[in-house]
């Protein structure tokens, strides 16, 4: 069933591109960029195909908007993709959308590796008030026994005395 609702989608689909064919040549040379990001985007959220896929969209909606209301004739499609404006103006759409999403990837970085710092800065000075509170038996520094407790600190430590918590 499922595979045959697909058939269906494809063949809809099809007839659309047929019938509306200035519409979907406009778009499909204009998206260019878009089909290039859903080939090379491997991430599993796709948001640089998201990303890109609007941002060229909405760079190629004027002109489609201008070939439905001045005839929609394949012709008068052919004529504004042969316009260097035309081109420049969509594929800098896509652009912005590639520069968008490496821009807000390096932000969403920085920003992360900072928020970890500041957390690691947080739990160093909670170890600290810690260790004022309890003492040094506390932080892990000092050598244990064979029972787990502490050695005192005056005499030596052997590593034959303690082979399974030598520190």
């Amino acid at each position: 069933m499922q595979f045959l609702k697909k058939q269906l989608l494809i063949v809809m689909a099809l007839v659309a591109a047929v019938v509306f064919l200035s519409s979907t040549i406009m778009l499909l040379i204009g998206m260019l960029p878009t089909i290039v990001a859903v080939l090379s985007d491997r991430s599993p959220k796709r948001l640089k195909t998201v990303t890109v896929g609007c941002l060229n969209f909405a760079a190629c909606f004027p002109f489609w908007m201008d070939l439905i209301t001045s005839g929609h004739t394949t012709e008068q499609a052919m004529h504004m993709i042969g316009q260097p404006t035309t081109i420049i103006v969509m594929f800098m759409g896509a652009g912005a959308g590639y520069g968008l999403e490496i821009f807000l990837t390096q932000m969403v970085a920085k920003l992360s590796v900072q928020q970890g710092y500041s957390r690691l800065k947080r739990i160093k000075e909670q170890q600290q008030k810690l260790l004022e509170r309890w003492g040094p038996e506390v932080s892990g520094d000092i050598p244990l026994d064979n029972a787990g407790f502490p050695m005192s600190r005056d005499k030596p430590r052997l590593a034959a005395d303690n082979p399974t918590n030598a520190i």
